[in-house]
């Protein structure tokens, strides 16, 4: 371990090595001449030169051990190295442009990603014991019904504490005026099992939108709408089952829908009937289910009339089948969804939607302008188009084509630096015979085929070659 008296010397050394140098060089030079003359007095003569530098020693050698005995060495060449390699990229602006677009990209994608991958899956969540949080999952995933919940709760015999909650939409209202904000429902000791203190204070032991607007062809509302985050599934059976274990149930997404909301969505209608405003509180139960639930729960498309069970006692009538839709995500399989009227349920959400063709602008705009004459402290979450609405669920998608689109620059910017450093390469290895070729009259268009000739034969087999081994293989598996 160094101590601070030469930490100390080694760092001025560091600031005043050049100094040193000069130093040591007329040391050096002292030494030398002092030396010539003693051996000169001794009669050596015309030697006492050579003899004084023989008894000194090589000159770069003491230098240099002078050199590793008053600072660093490794450091004095890592900046040595350093210095020359600037040198070296201010002589190669396009060469130093490529390499360092190429660092930056390489740099900044790997930071990206790990940043998601910290954020999401290697940091703690900021609870009291996080490993030894858990979710109970039942044959459809983590989702559970309330009753559920309270069933699995009370005969509870692995867990210190069992809680629940629900995402849902909320309205706050500051007394100036509302706005839509995502909020939890949870059971009274969510906070407690989580091990979550107040910061302040302590913790706790229908609305329909219509507007008539000029230009609208069509408008209803619902519950929420597919492709949106805020969906659940429900547990049905077809109306036969008499086994209600989770392995016999259905889990198709739900919604609330207003009469006319497939017309206004554009959602076609296969069998049966849309909705009407007689589908209320007041007359039997009934629902829509899409082609894939249809299937499922009576094996038949034309399903219209038949009937199935929510739970083990509530039974509804199916009156219409509609097409199949995306629900969840763009890229997901066919999965089931079942649709209930609105004016039979109540949802604390809504969403009303419009059909028309003029600017969307005016209309969003028109639209929440007729909600705040309806009710000014009715919160509204959002108002834009249908595009603008699901733009979270292509926010995956865009992101990929921005990740894909910046390899692709970063694979394209390690290409032109390979060919680059080839080309250059070649150059110099070749440096004498372009020049004869240029002495006894080559064009620059022919020393340029000299250089890239070769590389662009390549380049154009490389592609054939494997669009040949292609067709080869799909030839064979079509065979």
């Amino acid at each position: 371990m160094q101590r601070p008296g030469e930490l100390w010397r080694r760092m001025i050394f560091l600031l005043r090595g050049r100094r040193f140098d000069a130093e040591l060089e007329e040391e050096l030079r002292f030494h030398i001449e002092m030396k010539t003359a003693a051996y000169r007095q001794g009669g050596i003569g015309e030697e006492a030169g050579y003899a004084a530098m023989r008894r000194i020693g090589n000159a770069t050698i003491v230098k240099e051990r002078s050199r590793e005995m008053w600072g660093w060495g490794w450091l004095e060449a890592f900046l040595q190295d350093t210095r020359h390699a600037f040198r070296m990229l201010r002589r190669s602006p396009a060469f130093t442009l490529i390499a360092v677009s190429s660092l930056a990209l390489g740099i900044g994608a790997n930071t990206v990603v790990f940043s998601v991958l910290n954020a999401l899956v290697l940091k703690a969540l900021l609870i009291e014991g996080p490993g030894r949080v858990y979710f109970v999952n039942n044959a459809g995933g983590p989702a559970q019904s309330f009753p559920n919940y309270r069933d699995i709760r009370d005969r509870n015999s692995v867990f210190e504490s069992l809680f629940a909650y629900r995402i849902t939409v909320m309205s706050l209202d500051d007394g100036r005026d509302a706005r839509r904000v995502w909020g939890y429902l949870v059971t009274g000791n969510y906070f407690e099992t989580l091990g979550i203190k107040p910061a302040v204070g302590r913790f706790f032991t229908p609305v329909e939108a219509a507007a008539h607007l000029p230009g609208v062809e069509s408008a209803a509302y619902s519950s929420s709408v597919p492709l949106s985050i805020d969906d659940s599934t429900a547990t049905v059976y077809p109306e036969n089952t008499t086994d209600f274990r989770p392995k016999n149930a259905r889990q198709p997404i739900y919604y609330y829908f207003s009469p006319g909301y497939f017309h206004t969505a554009g959602t076609r209608l296969v069998s049966g009937r849309a909705f009407t405003p007689l589908d209320n509180r007041n007359s039997p139960l009934v629902a829509i289910v899409n082609r894939t639930l249809a299937r499922s729960l009576t094996g038949t498309l034309d399903a219209a009339g038949r009937r199935f069970r929510m739970g083990r006692d509530e039974l509804y009538e199916i009156v219409g089948v509609v097409e199949d839709g995306k629900y969840e995500s763009m890229t997901e399989t066919p999965k089931g969804a079942v649709f209930f009227p609105i004016l039979q349920q109540y949802s604390p959400t809504i969403v009303l939607m419009a059909r028309s063709r003029r600017p969307e602008f005016e209309v969003a705009a028109e639209m929440r302008e007729a909600i705040a004459r309806l009710d000014p402290h009715l919160a509204v979450y959002g108002v834009g188009s249908l595009q603008q609405m699901l733009g979270l669920v292509y926010l995956p998608m865009h992101a990929a084509v921005l990740a894909l689109g910046a390899f692709g620059v970063l694979a394209l910017m390690l290409a032109i630096t390979g060919i680059y450093g080839l080309a250059t390469y070649t150059v110099s290895r070749r440096t004498r015979e372009i020049g004869i070729r240029m002495a006894i009259g080559a064009s620059p268009a022919q020393i340029l085929r000299l250089v890239f000739g070769r590389r662009v034969r390549w380049s154009r087999w490389g592609p054939g070659l494997g669009w040949r081994r292609r067709l080869a293989r799909h030839a064979a598996r079509c065979g």
